[in-house]
């Protein structure tokens, strides 16, 4: 037959999903003047990260701008359906998908929204970064630069619409 498989199981607790290998039908292979079989590695959990490390060494304003940004798109809904998760690079928003990602800078926030260009009716556009086809973190496809108050009404107005776009 020639086809691989393999049996996982997984187990989730509170705040962690693991994932684990159980058993494959794929050979070992030895290599030439080795005993050590060559075993694929599997990763068996994530690490924890949180808001507050994202935090740590920024200026008071990007601390000011989050607290205030947090405290507005948890707000967006009444029964608590949105999720902040805390990544290694990042802090993600979601419902049912991830709506934005924010990305920390000493003096600003980058807020990576899940809708193109074209989509976003609430912004300027020429305030808009069209991020698709260029790497950064997270997977927003056009981004817009928070760095001070004057704009964070602006910038709620975007991710009000990208919130309400992924339901």
């Amino acid at each position: 037959m020639g086809q691989s498989i393999e049996m996982w199981s997984y187990s989730q607790y509170e705040n962690l999903f693991e994932l684990r290998l159980v058993a494959s039908n794929q050979t070992q292979r030895k290599e030439k003047n080795s005993s050590v079989a060559k075993v694929p590695k599997v990763k068996t959990g994530y690490e924890m990260y949180s808001v507050d490390e994202h935090l740590e060494g920024k200026d008071e304003i990007v601390k000011e701008l989050f607290k205030e940004l947090q405290d507005k798109v948890l707000a967006f809904d009444s029964e608590g359906l949105i999720q902040e998760l805390a990544r290694k690079m990042y802090v993600a928003y979601r419902t049912n998908r991830n709506f934005v990602y924010v990305n920390f800078r000493s003096d600003r926030l980058f807020l990576d929204v899940s809708l193109t260009v074209e989509e976003i009716k609430s912004v300027d556009q020429s305030k808009i970064r069209d991020m698709r086809g260029i790497g950064h973190y997270g997977r927003g496809y056009s981004r817009y630069d928070l760095h001070d108050f004057d704009h964070f009404e602006e910038a709620m107005a975007l991710l009000k619409e990208s919130y309400l776009r992924t339901q």
